[in-house]
This record gives C-alpha cells, structure tokens and sequence, in this order.
C-alpha cells in the first residue's frame, strides 16, 4: 500500500463494538506489547484532554525528554496524531507501521476472532493506537503523553502503563457509549485510574469529584487537584491565576505544590485554557517526583512554544477568522464566553456546522446569545453531519423557547456546502469584525483546508 491507500485502509475500519478491551489486547499481543516499553501519562476528560496533553509534551520535550504525543483527531493531516518532540511520523512510518500491524496482528485476529469468542472488528481507533505505540516503541521515547478517544474504561489507550492518569473535566457527551449522567460518565473515565498511581484532575462538579475520589480510595491512588483562581489567596488546590487574557495569549501565574511561577506566557487563548495550563502543570510537579524533572526554564519555553490547531485559532485576516472545535455543550460555552471577553470586534458572524449524534441544542445555544449573524453549514466529510437547514430549525425552536426571533439577527443563512458558509461569511463582515467557524471538528477541518486553499 501506499500512503494514501493506507489512510484509505484505516478511514473504513470505523464502527465496532466495545464490550471489553480483549479485542485491543489480543492485537497487543501479537505485536509483543509495545506499550510496555515506554511509560506513559493518560488524559481523559470531556474538554481540554488535547490541549493538555500538548501542554504536557512541549514542557517535555522543552526539558530534554523524548517525548511522544498521541492525540485526536486530527485537523488537516492524519501524521498530526502522532508525534515526537513535535515532529510528525514520516508517511512512510505509517505504511510501514500499519503494514506490521495486519500482518503480525489483524490477519491472525480475523482468523481466530469466531474461536477466541470476541465481537466487532478491529476499528480504526484501535490500529491507529497499536500503530503509535510501535511507533514510539521503536523510536525509544523517554515518555509518550496519550489523549483518551472516548471515555477511559474500554477505550484502546487504556492499555499503557500510565505514571500519572489525568482527568480534565467530566461534562455531558457520548451518551450513548458512556451514560447518561455525570456519575456513570465519571466512572467510565476514572477507570484510567491505577492501583497505588498518581491521578491528576481538574476542576470537577461535586458528583464528578466524589466518584473519582471514591476510585482513588479503592484503589489507593494519590488524588492531586488543579484549578483556576482569579486573585491571590488561600490555596486548597494548585492554581493558576490570570494575568492578562488577550487575543494573541495568556499570562498567568502558577502556585503549585512545590513552585510559585510568575508571568508565565503561552499562546493558546480563554480562561479555561488556564484550567487546562493548570492540570499540565500539577502534572509535571508529579512526573517530577518520578524522575522527569522539568525546571522553570523548560516551563517557560514550553508553554511560549505550544502549538495546538482549531482551537480559537486565527486562520485569515480582514477580516478576521478564527476556527473553534465545540463538540459539546460544554466546549461551546467556554468558546462563546471567550469570543464575548476576549476578543475585539465590531460584529460577530458565526459559522456553524454540527453531528446529528451531539447536544445540537447544547452547543448552538451559546452562540445565540451573542452573535449578530449566523451561518448554519454541514461538513461533507462524515456521514454524521447535521443538515444545516435542520441546524438551523433547531436554532429557530431555542429563539422561540427563549421569547426571541431569527428577526433579531442581521443575517440568518444556510448553506450546506462549509466553503460557501465561508464565502457567504466574508461578504457579511466588514474588516473589524469578527468571522467564528465553530462546531464539529469535521467543520473546522474542512474549512481551514478551504481557507489554505483560498
């Protein structure tokens, strides 16, 4: 295979079922278990779990560590979920890798999968984790940092050896695999958790916090807290406490275990980037204490180097754009609340685009609150997108809930082709106004690869 027929190859091997991990060690097995050459931090959490594990590898790498970085998904290009020190795997690192994983792992499953009793086929989630796992195997990392896919309990990364397990924030999302409630969400993430490990987490809601602390206790684990505070005070938990919020960044200060950092600097924008700042480095005060020490220097470079795409990243100018991955409810409010503090703009025009199978309502509502025109689309890229005319229904039932009307906005528009949003969108805006394209990470894909393109 080349390497387009292998992203082909990968592409198609989406749906399975997850009952247990049986599947995902089977494959490990057969490929000598290249997890179990490198250790490991595991992140989980409903937001911020990518950019704290981008957080997390500059730090690392900055400090002299060879550092390896799983994430998902990807943007623009399938090389950009693995990493070390930065550095994308070679596409022929990815033919060659997958080529090893179907012969040495996924032939001998498919033919013994009816005698070993296990359901589902090898889905694309799973040879991509084995395939970044030989990866880094073979690369001799010091350390790889891993982003869960979904949830923590059944997903593939759960099979590495973690020195600290992360869990960012616990919200509503994927119902359908994890639960419906905040409780059986946080079960299903805390079970990253290792006996007598370190396990690092964010802020939490009560119900969140007590089942992750009653899987410490059951587990004798070692509970380290992080969070955000707006001014000097009395610390319970390790902070962060903002500077200067900007278009261009953040500053902050970090009162940890151990260390007090000021005016610490880094790219990435809105408050609830310093929560996940916040979760990195508690991570780094415990990953200190098990040899991979990171001194302020390597602090301070790290986070003024962080690069994390689609994450109210500007794209274009005159007028601005700026593209935003909100899945959920959740992700959508810390990116309308930072579009309304943070950014300068005359008007906002909002382009949107979401999956029929996500808290369409969660996410759209918002952004309703603020902006002053709306773009309703549909990436193309996935079979799971809503209809942009049904998007936009939606949107007109929570005005209508709320006492209000699509008369209200300057502009109300649907297009189901992203590239004529954006177009549509450039029109509308003056040259100090603000453009968001937002939603699905299927939309924000697709329209910085037609805004390159532009």
């Amino acid at each position: 295979m080349n390497y387009q027929e292998t992203l082909n190859f990968l592409f198609t091997r989406r749906a399975s079922h997850y009952k247990d991990l049986r599947r995902m060690r089977y494959l490990l097995d057969r490929l000598d278990n290249p997890q179990n050459t490198f250790p490991a931090v595991l992140i989980t959490g409903t937001n911020g779990k990518g950019a704290v594990a981008k957080i997390l590898s500059h730090v690392l790498t900055a400090a002299g560590f060879r550092t390896g970085c799983f994430t998902s998904p990807h943007l623009v290009d399938f090389r950009e979920r693995i990493t070390i020190d930065q550095q994308q795997i070679a596409e022929a690192d990815v033919v060659r890798l997958t080529e090893q994983v179907v012969t040495q792992a996924l032939d001998p499953f498919e033919r013994e999968q009816k005698q070993l009793g296990i359901e589902g086929i090898a889905a694309f989630f799973e040879l991509t984790t084995a395939l970044a796992y030989l990866y880094f195997a073979a690369q001799q990392i010091d350390l790889a940092v891993l982003e869960v896919g979904i949830g923590g309990r059944l997903d593939a990364t759960n099979t590495c050896n973690p020195l600290v397990s992360v869990i960012t924030n616990v919200g509503i999302d994927h119902q359908n695999l994890l639960g419906d409630t905040i409780e059986a969400i946080a079960r299903e993430k805390a079970a990253i958790i290792r006996e007598n490990g370190d396990v690092v987490v964010g802020c939490q809601t009560f119900d969140s916090l007590a089942v992750i602390k009653e899987v410490c206790r059951q587990k004798s684990a070692r509970l380290h807290r992080a969070g955000v505070q707006q001014k000097p005070g009395t610390f319970t938990v390790s902070s962060v406490i903002p500077n200067r919020l900007l278009q261009t960044g953040t500053t902050f200060s970090y009162h940890g275990f151990h260390t007090f950092y000021e005016e610490l600097s880094m790219p990435l924008i809105g408050e609830h980037q310093l929560a996940n700042a916040a979760i990195a480095l508690v991570t780094i005060e415990v990953l200190g204490q098990k040899g991979f020490t990171a001194g302020k220097q390597a602090i301070r470079d790290g986070l003024a180097g962080i690069s994390h795409h689609g994450r109210l990243e500007t794209v274009a100018d005159r007028p601005r754009i700026v593209v935003d991955i909100a899945h959920n409810g959740m992700g959508a409010s810390a990116t309308a609340s930072t579009l309304s503090t943070v950014f300068e703009y005359q008007k906002l025009v909002l382009v949107i685009g979401v999956l029929h199978d996500k808290d369409v309502r969660g996410i759209l509502r918002p952004f309703l609150e603020m902006t002053d025109s709306v773009v309703f689309t549909s990436p193309s890229n996935t079979s799971r997108a809503n209809n942009a005319a049904k998007t936009a229904s939606i949107a007109a039932e929570i005005l209508c809930q709320a006492d209000r009307h699509v008369s209200e906005f300057q502009h109300w528009l649907v297009c189901e082709s992203v590239a004529e949003a954006i177009e549509q969108a450039r029109t509308l805006a003056g040259e100090d106004d603000l453009i968001c394209v937002t939603g699905s990470s299927y939309t924000v894909s697709e329209a910085v690869i037609c805004i390159q393109g532009m």
